[in-house]
């Protein structure tokens, strides 16, 4: 390998006019694709944030509908509830009642 590519800066007094140009060019070039590259990391790093942040949003919000549901369901559900167990009451109380005649005419007429 000749000394000029070995050493930079005989390279640059070797090389001369348009070569030296080129080379200054190609750095600053590969200075300004560093600096893009950088920027175009840190945008998609915000992006990542954002999704993580919309994830979250929509995880929270999919729990609430959730809950909305539920509760609607159970507020239709409680008068059904309440009066089965008031019609059991009334069962168990009216038996209660009967006389022992009664039952004995209901079981023979079976």
């Amino acid at each position: 390998m000749p000394a000029a590519v070995r050493n930079p800066e005989s390279a640059t007094r070797v090389l001369g006019g348009p070569e030296l140009a080129d080379i200054s060019s190609v750095a600053v070039g590969a200075k300004t694709s560093s600096a893009a590259l950088a920027e175009a990391q840190e945008a998609v790093a915000r992006r990542q944030a954002d999704l993580k942040i919309i994830a979250k949003r929509i995880e929270r919000d999919r729990g609430e509908a959730h809950n909305r549901v539920v509760a609607e369901a159970a507020r239709k559900l409680l008068p059904v509830v309440d009066n089965l167990t008031r019609a059991l009451d009334a069962e168990r109380s009216v038996e209660a009642s009967e006389s022992k005649e009664f039952n004995i005419f209901c079981m023979e007429s079976s």
